[in-house]
């Protein structure tokens, strides 16, 4: 495909309109900052009393009055406390031992906030509009934003708060000092992305908050943080990523970390003019970037979980300062972020963790809770601030229509199906090339998952071959992907259709959903995949039947069936089926579908979280096969628990 091409592919998505829009914004802010018209850090009139700066900030950020030594308050954005877990992070925090994207790493005397600990790549100090975001192969520029965000503090503060020891102070401060003396405003890789000036904009608030609140805090370092949370609100109020079309996560994390500093500084003009601004936007982004059945836009569970965050943590901090601030969410807002946390609820597996759909990169906004790390997939735990009770029973059978998700549901079991639209408005940033792909947990165990996100930029043939529909649990045909991504970026989709839904059906017998899509179409013999499941009652046994329909042609078919990691899979004797064993239970696999298709077993990857992954079996049944196709796969519980044999073949 000849460059111009590409080009024109990339762009046609977008309606015109937009994207002169969007380059006017984009321009207007630009050439304002250029001139520095207004952008100046404000002067910060209104300063509190000494003996009440403590008390009023925390009331700012929707705290009680904190006493470093007499306890974690139960409230926002603090999840349940496990004291012996905080101290011993705290204690590792302590050594600057310091979990990032997957991987620990030792911070050392000297932190550099400006390199790839991973891949030992460092970036220049130059100003932040001029930073590449590539160095070169392996390097990622995720790797110095997550360690700016400063979350890797929280375990500090939290130890700080349930025993008063300064130590935790001393550590807090002293990571902060070096970063502001390391990463002037505007300049190095820690400015290059809004977003992530906001996200540790949003941390320092409350950072200041708990430091503030004990004894261990000199007034000179308490007026530099005050001064950096004012530099952190002017830059990200002047570097907006509003755009008119296909606004997401990005634009949202800005805006609710301008909300936090803005009501932090809100005894200042500057503070309480970015918060008024920051509470219109974030009711202008309930409406646009989150659908009526309460599913974020951008086709992926972990970004759900953000989303949903940075929301319910926003209508906490306007309930909290509405007395005095004015600012408020409507009753249609508020219903609408209680739909999200129903979605949360809706796709928790019976062991606590999330299914995976489209990408996931764990990004949160605060990390006070405890699920965080190796529990980072359990979302609804890591919300549970902001709904109570946290444990309720999970919820039966449900359909997201409008977002194209069914919830098949049943003891012990959840089933997910997509079939919606390509997310953020159809330019596909976090999709995944995975209609009705399903996810698969049943007796308690989870079998049939995602493969997840490992990487992004770091690795661009890693990202591209994990997004493709051959390595989830559906169809490919022809070798093609079902979505047209785009050549010139990891995260655009070219051309890419929503699926239809065609039946659904919850009942006492189990569950059963139908539905199909015809990406295919643009094959030169086009193709419709329609794909039955029906999950029984019990929650042990699950039915896909799939049905490629077209004109009379011979296709490469592809059924793909990648296991989660962990799940052992070998071919039972006398072509009777594939034997799958997991969690101390043993589930057989067996087809009924032509003779063309030759099963074969071959090493897949699965992804629990951004920067790991874990080697998974994935089951191929391929071949050359006239349409239309019908093939039907079962999976139900196998009382063998003997050894099995590794000859014969896979179907019945």
């Amino acid at each position: 495909m000849s460059a111009g091409r590409a080009q024109w592919r990339r762009w046609r998505k977008y309606p015109v309109g937009a994207l002169a829009v969007g380059a006017a914004a984009r321009g207007a802010r630009h050439l304002a900052w250029l001139l520095r018209l207004d952008t100046a850090v404000p002067e910060l009139d209104g300063w509190p009393r000494d003996a009440a700066f403590a008390a009023d900030l925390c009331g700012r950020l929707g705290l009680p009055s904190l006493r470093p030594g007499a306890g974690v308050p139960a409230c926002p954005p603090f999840g349940p406390e496990d004291p012996a877990e905080t101290l011993a992070q705290a204690e590792r925090g302590l050594r600057r031992e310091v979990l990032l994207l997957g991987r620990t790493v030792r911070l050392g005397a000297s932190i550099d906030w400006h390199a790839d600990l991973h891949a030992g790549v460092r970036w220049p100090l130059v100003p932040a509009t001029a930073v590449p975001y590539q160095l070169g192969p392996g390097c990622d520029i995720k790797v110095p934003w997550e360690l700016g965000r400063m979350q890797h503090l929280a375990p500090l503060a939290r130890a700080y708060l349930l025993t008063g020891d300064a130590r935790f102070a001393a550590e807090i401060r002293a990571q902060l000092t070096s970063f502001l003396e390391a990463c002037p405003p505007g300049h190095g890789v820690q400015w290059a992305s809004a977003m992530d000036v906001a996200i540790r904009a949003a941390n320092l608030a409350y950072l200041l908050a708990i430091l503030a609140s004990g004894p261990d805090l000199p007034r000179a370092e308490r007026d530099r943080l005050v001064r950096a949370l004012a530099e952190h609100g002017t830059w990200v109020r002047w570097h907006l990523s509003w755009n008119p079309h296909s606004r997401g996560n990005h634009y949202l994390s800005e805006i609710v970390g301008l909300l936090h500093v803005g009501l932090a500084l809100g005894w200042s003009r500057a503070g309480r003019s970015w918060a008024r601004r920051a509470a219109r936007a974030v009711r202008e982004e309930l409406a646009h970037q989150v659908r009526a059945d309460g599913w974020d836009w951008e086709s992926s569970t972990n970004y759900h979980r953000l989303v949903t965050e940075l929301l319910a943590q926003a209508r906490w901090l306007l309930r909290a300062s509405q007395p005095a601030t004015g600012l408020h969410l409507g009753e249609a807002d508020e219903a609408r972020i209680e739909r999200m946390l129903d979605v949360v609820d809706a796709c928790t597996r019976p062991d606590g963790s999330a299914p995976l759909l489209g990408d996931v990169d764990d990004g949160r906004l605060l990390a006070f809770t405890a699920a965080t790390g190796a529990r980072s997939r359990h979302h609804r735990e890591s919300l549970a601030p902001y709904r109570a009770p946290a444990d309720r029973p999970p919820p039966a059978s449900r359909l997201f229509a409008e977002s194209g998700v069914a919830i098949l549901r049943a003891p012990g079991a959840l089933v997910m199906l997509r079939f919606g639209p390509v997310g953020l408005n159809g330019r596909g940033a976090h999709d995944h090339a995975d209609l009705l792909a399903v996810d698969a947990t049943l007796g308690g165990v989870t079998l049939l998952e995602d493969p997840g996100t490992p990487v992004y930029t770091a690795d661009p043939e890693t990202r591209r071959r994990l997004r493709g529909t051959a390595t989830h649990t559906t169809l490919t045909v022809d070798g093609a992907d079902q979505f047209a991504f785009s050549p010139l970026t990891l995260f655009e989709v070219d051309e890419g259709r929503a699926g239809t839904l065609e039946r659904w059906e919850a009942g006492t017998g189990g569950t059963t959903v139908v539905a199909s899509h015809d990406n295919y179409a643009r094959l030169p013999s086009p193709v419709r995949h329609r794909r039955r499941v029906h999950l029984a009652a019990d929650g042990e046994r699950l039915e896909i039947e799939d049905a490629l329909e077209g004109p009379p042609a011979r296709h490469a078919v592809r059924a793909t069936f990648q296991w989660a990691a962990g799940v052992a899979v070998e071919p039972l004797p006398g072509d009777t089926g594939w034997c799958v064993r997991a969690g101390g239970r043993s589930f057989r696999l067996v087809a009924r579908a032509p003779g063309a298709l030759a099963w074969r077993l071959e090493p897949g990857l699965v992804s629990p979280g951004y920067g790991t992954g874990r080697p998974a079996p994935r089951l191929v049944c391929e071949g050359l096969v006239a349409v239309p196709l019908a093939l039907t796969v079962t999976l139900e519980p196998w009382p063998v628990a003997g050894a099995v044999t590794t000859h014969g073949g896979p179907t019945s």
